[in-house]
């Protein structure tokens, strides 16, 4: 590596922690996914390993948030650190995988550059949970499997490495199975040893069987099936695109997005076609792109669109983009500034939207209307959110979940994913059991999640007197009501 490229390098490096700093600085309050990874990894051990067989993504993010706190404080910062330090590890990654697939210290370089600028992988490196370190191992992963079965570099390193990035792997998130699964098909393709690459991988396979063996008994419930968060996407061409945006150096506004997909599809047709048209077909990249396209695809057909099904095709992208950039513009600093001018409406996009969840607006309505005087509650329509309240809740009118169950502790791991229409018998009973019409005032948060609180309140005797966004992440609306 010459001087030069070093000084680049570090550049990269410098900035890419810059901007994920930043992001963690204006992030604010945890969002339900970080606060669930940062209550249960405080957990004792016993208790963690309980809730790492209930819970739905295996746990070695939890794991190593765990031994973490052991050492730093337990908030937000500290809780958000480690994906920050995987974020950037990644950007380096990107560049040594690049440089060893494609031989090309301009295109790794430029690789390095479009994920250290990606908005969504700042957005990523900036979040309390694992999709930072599966991007990380992701990357590494491939760079191993590649040196083994590609530049016959078997050695004890590289066998270790790869069976111990395939095992952390699967520990990370279930959509590593995409990458496994991935390695198998490229060696059918190739027709390589199957047997070497099974045998590298026995142990983490084994590891992840006894896991699964034991975990998916306690998670797997017929009678609940169809239930979960995800078959409520949309499927609208819209929506579709939203979902992708992340991979195309998004967050986006619509039209700086499908702007942005189109010159995409377009740049991608026109390098395709020069390669067929003078026979100079880059295979890598034929192989790249279409090993990044397939799991959306897959996604795509059992309507899962949502970028967390598909998010470790995410620095593929980033290689996918470097690579037109580095075929279609060969002026280093014009390359430069249209990096920086594709990420910037995802830039400002993101960054007028943290913090993402911002209570000061639900703890400031609640002061302003707060009447010693008068009988208030504030109801929220979905339990999980309880662990938010516990940390973020000022006020001192009293806080009544929706909840049926008979053991919040264990529904709250085991069926936090869970949304689907409640019947209006079970709703009414449940506001019977309540006896609200002992309060004067109800105020009500609200995320639509099949329990529609608001539509009944008015039918009981309930006036509403005024709706606020609560600026939270999932678009949750507060609602005052007061008694007729």
């Amino acid at each position: 590596m010459s001087s030069k490229t070093k000084i680049i390098l570090i550049c990269i490096i410098v900035a890419a922690t810059a901007l994920r700093l930043l992001t963690i600085l204006k992030y604010g309050a945890f969002i339900w996914d970080e606060i669930f990874s940062f209550t249960y990894s405080q957990k004792t051990w016993l208790e963690s390993i309980k809730i790492w067989l209930w819970e739905t993504n295996p746990p070695l993010h939890m794991a190593i948030l765990k031994i973490w706190f052991y050492i730093f404080p337990t908030n937000e910062f500290f809780t958000r650190l480690p994906s920050l330090i995987f974020g950037v590890l990644s950007v380096c990654a990107v560049y040594k995988t690049t440089l060893k697939i494609f031989n090309n210290n301009r295109l790794a370089v430029i690789s390095a550059t479009v994920l250290a600028f990606s908005p969504y992988h700042i957005f990523m490196s900036a979040t309390g949970r694992g999709y930072s370190l599966l991007i990380l191992l992701d990357i590494l992963s491939v760079y191993f499997f590649y040196q083994i079965f590609f530049e016959n570099k078997s050695d004890k390193k590289s066998i270790f490495f790869l069976g111990l990035i395939n095992l952390l792997l699967m520990f990370t998130h279930l959509t590593s199975v995409i990458i496994i699964v991935g390695q198998l098909i490229v060696l059918a393709v190739q027709k390589s040893n199957f047997k070497f690459w099974f045998k590298i991988n026995a142990i983490p396979l084994l590891c992840f069987g006894v896991w699964s063996a034991f975990s998916l008994p306690l998670k797997i419930n017929f009678d609940l099936f169809g239930s979960g968060w995800y078959f409520w996407l949309k499927t609208n061409l819209i929506d579709i695109i939203n979902s992708l945006q992340p991979l195309l150096l998004g967050p986006h506004y619509k039209i700086s997005g499908c702007l942005i997909s189109a010159i995409f599809i377009l740049t991608s047709g026109i390098i395709i076609y020069r390669q067929i048209h003078y026979k100079n077909t880059d295979t890598k990249f034929i192989i790249l792109l279409t090993a990044s396209i397939t799991p959306i695809i897959a996604a795509g057909m059992l309507g899962l669109w949502n970028i967390k099904f598909f998010i470790i095709v995410l620095p593929w992208f980033a290689i996918i983009i470097a690579y037109l950039i580095n075929k279609l513009i060969k002026n280093n600093l014009l390359a430069t500034g249209i990096i920086i001018l594709l990420v910037l409406p995802g830039w400002t996009y993101l960054y007028k939207l943290l913090p993402l969840n911002d209570w000061r607006i639900i703890n400031n309505y609640l002061a302003e209307n707060y009447q010693p005087a008068k009988k208030q509650v504030f109801i929220y329509n979905l339990f999980i959110d309880k662990l938010l309240i516990e940390r973020y809740y000022q006020s001192p009118i009293p806080t009544l979940p929706y909840f049926t169950g008979t053991d919040w502790a264990a529904d709250i791991v085991s069926k936090n994913y869970l949304r689907y229409i409640h019947p209006q018998d079970e709703i009414n009973q449940w506001l019977n059991n309540q006896q609200l019409e002992n309060f004067d005032e109800i105020f009500l948060e609200e995320e639509k999640c099949g329990i529609d609180l608001s539509t009944i309140l008015p039918g009981r005797g309930w006036k509403l007197k005024k709706i606020i966004d609560a600026h939270q992440l999932d678009r949750k609306k507060l609602y005052h009501y007061v008694r007729h």
